[in-house]
Formats: structure tokens, sequence, C-alpha cells
């Protein structure tokens, strides 16, 4: 079983050699997937035309949790955590709007 192994290692290493670099020329190089040039990467949505960042979405959702638990006594419910964060930052672009 050792001795196949070894006989078929520089096959192995080949075929491997050649499906790392495939991934770095179609996945990275040719962006198939187009999540660079659309920047999903960083935008969590959008309203009114106005993309929300992955970090202001983070940094209001923390405000947010510490808010109800400061309030509640316990560890708030984390669906019910996003939805409110979204509904505040909705209410606050539209405000300015």
């Amino acid at each position: 079983m050792l001795n196949r192994m070894r006989k078929n290692t520089k096959m192995i290493l080949w075929i491997t050699a050649v499906a790392f670099v495939g991934m770095i020329v179609f996945a990275w190089g040719m962006d198939i997937t187009g999540r660079r040039s659309r920047g999903l990467s960083r935008v969590v949505g959008e309203i009114n035309g106005r993309a929300i960042t992955v970090q202001t979405f983070q940094r209001m959702l923390q405000q947010t949790y510490l808010q109800r638990k400061q309030e509640a006594g316990r560890e708030p419910d984390r669906r019910s955590l996003v939805q409110e964060t979204w509904d505040r930052i909705l209410t606050e672009i539209t405000t300015q709007q």
C-alpha cells in the first residue's frame, strides 16, 4: 500500500499543483463570482440609494445589544436585535433625507 502511494506521489503533486493554479486563475484572477466588482463583501444592504457597510451595521448592532442587555439584565434575542438594528438604521436614514 505504501509502495503504491510512493509511486503515485508525483502524479498526486502535479494534480494538486494544477488545481491550485486553476483556482488562482479562475476564482481569484477572473473574479467569476463578481463579489469584488460589486463590493458585496463590504455592503450588507442599501436604503434609498445609500449603502450600509458591514462596519456600520456591526457598530450599530453592538450599540443595540449593549442597550438591550442593560435594560433587560439578560442576553437579548439575536434575531430581534438584528431586525431592531436594521429598523434603527432605516429610520435614521429616512429621517435625514
